[in-house]
């Protein structure tokens, strides 16, 4: 495009995001024009404001940014050399040919009148396609083509990556006891589970080669097993699935639950459906009356609500018990062994709680702005009680099924607590004397959980570096050689000893 003059400006009035604001003369609509070396055209004219649109944005633009009119509006060469030609916007070639020569016009002008063109009535049907128009068409087929293809050899690669990973990375190995409430868990093929298994309620699915070194609880639950267990497996209520390739190398008790066994599946232990003990109750002869007053048959009902609810909630504590030592077995064996070694001191102890801790929580609690710390203090008093009396449950059950028995420790402290809750219901029937033979059983947990800190200490402490000085001693008395342990923490010695 031919420059004919130039009028040269250095101050912009207003910018945005594709047009600027500057006061000009002698400016044409339509007009070109350069800013800061980017073609604009002259959009509006409001006396000496002009209005210019940048064809590049104005992203950069400053407000003394050079403007320069060409004095002419958008035109170009004309001839028939135009034909198969590409041009862009601005009219240049971008098909690498030359410059067009020919007639120079305007590109635009004024539009036409609609009602004076020339109506045509013959159409004619010349089916006229170009050669740019073929070729841009078998352009997007290969390009389509040539998409699908890395679409599809993306897809075959995400897979083969996949599946590579899944032979090559086997699952991760759980280390601990894994505890499932509600909720769905699943070991995976070839994954391995060091630990024991507790469903309460939940979902747990083993697949086919997964393997659990431990021991399997479920209350309520559904259970499916196509791998291994190297431990019991005790069910109370819920659904267990043995499909062919289960294996259970421990014992299967079944409590009330469904057990579905499928050919193949393998139980190396014993099946065991009721409890290691029998009630023996003799009958009850009831003399036939005439007639039941409605008060004697409202009393039996409520006689029977409430040994029935009696019932409920001594199985509900035994179950508790159950769920505590698969969660917390070290803290209550160290409590339960406790109480069987010093019970008088344990029970001083929590006489002496007992006493103290209502006194603190009442204090709190009468300052009103220590009222939450009162509430927490009555909920940690009735978990401590509660977990004590479970402690000595199990103590209980140690004692009554002697070290030799095949049970779980889970098995054994939920009949302990049981027979506990057993005695504490009788004995809360007492009159008068009642409520304090049960709290007496009471304080000898919770003197416990004090002493033992909640079971992460043990109580009496055991010096192991005493008794062994005490055998040197008597090595040297009697001429043998010493054998001095290593300078070791008691901490450390007493965890390696657990180990």
């Amino acid at each position: 495009m031919a420059q004919a003059f130039q009028r040269i400006y250095t101050r912009l009035e207003g910018i945005t995001k594709a047009t600027v604001v500057l006061n000009a003369q002698r400016v044409t609509n339509d007009e070109l024009a350069t800013v800061d070396g980017r073609l604009a055209q002259v959009v509006k004219i409001n006396g000496d404001r002009v209005t210019l649109q940048i064809f590049g944005g104005t992203e950069g633009i400053a407000t003394n940014s050079e403007v320069v009119f060409w004095g002419e509006a958008p035109s170009l060469n004309v001839s028939d050399n135009l034909a198969g030609r590409f041009f862009n916007a601005y009219g240049n070639p971008i098909d690498g040919g030359p410059q067009v020569e020919g007639e120079h016009r305007e590109i635009g002008g004024p539009s036409v009148n609609p009602f004076k063109r020339k109506h045509y009535s013959n159409l004619g049907n010349y089916s006229l396609e170009s050669f740019e128009t073929r070729s841009i068409h078998k352009m997007k087929f290969t390009n389509r083509i040539v998409s699908i293809f890395i679409l599809m050899l993306l897809v075959v690669l995400q897979v083969s990556s996949v599946s590579a990973n899944t032979l090559i990375d086997p699952p991760p190995t759980i280390n601990e006891d894994r505890v499932v409430l509600g909720q769905s868990f699943t070991l995976k093929e070839d994954q391995t589970l060091n630990g024991n298994l507790a469903i309460i309620g939940g979902t747990a699915k083993l697949k086919s080669n997964s393997r659990v070194n431990g021991d399997i609880a479920i209350i309520g639950g559904i259970l499916e097993i196509d791998g291994r267990v190297t431990g019991d497996i005790q069910a109370i209520g819920g659904t267990v699935t043995l499909n062919q390739d289960a294996v259970i190398e421990g014992s299967f008790y079944n409590f009330g639950s469904n057990l579905q066994q499928m050919d193949g599946a393998r139980i190396e232990g014993t099946q065991i459906s009721n409890l290691p003990f029998n009630f023996k109750l003799e009958k009850i002869d009831i003399p036939r009356a005439t007639q039941i007053p409605l008060e004697a048959a409202r009393n039996t009902t409520n006689l029977i609500t409430k040994f029935l609810w009696s019932i409920l909630q001594i199985i509900a504590m035994g179950g508790l018990a159950m769920l505590v030592l698969l969660i917390t077995p070290k803290s209550t064996e160290r409590i339960s062994t406790a109480i069987g070694k010093q019970p008088f001191t344990h029970w001083g102890i929590g006489l002496l709680t007992a006493f103290a801790f209502p006194a603190v929580i009442l204090v709190c609690i009468v300052t009103i702005i220590f009222i939450p710390l009162g509430l927490i203090g009555i909920m940690a008093l009735t978990v401590a009680v509660t977990y004590g009396w479970i402690a000595l449950g199990y103590e209980i059950g140690k004692r009554l099924f002697g070290p030799t028995s095949n049970l779980s420790p889970a098995l054994i402290a939920g009949f302990g607590t049981i027979l506990l809750s057993v005695v504490g219901r009788v004995l809360g029937a007492i009159p008068c004397i009642g409520w304090l033979l049960v709290s007496t059983l009471s304080l000898l947990g919770l003197g416990a959980i004090v002493l033992t800190r909640v079971g992460t200490r043990d109580y009496p402490e055991i010096n192991h570096m005493d008794n062994k000085n005490a055998t040197n001693q008597s090595n040297n008395i009697a001429g043998l050689p010493s054998t001095t342990a290593p300078n070791l923490d008691r901490e450390d010695y007493i965890e390696n000893e657990e180990k």
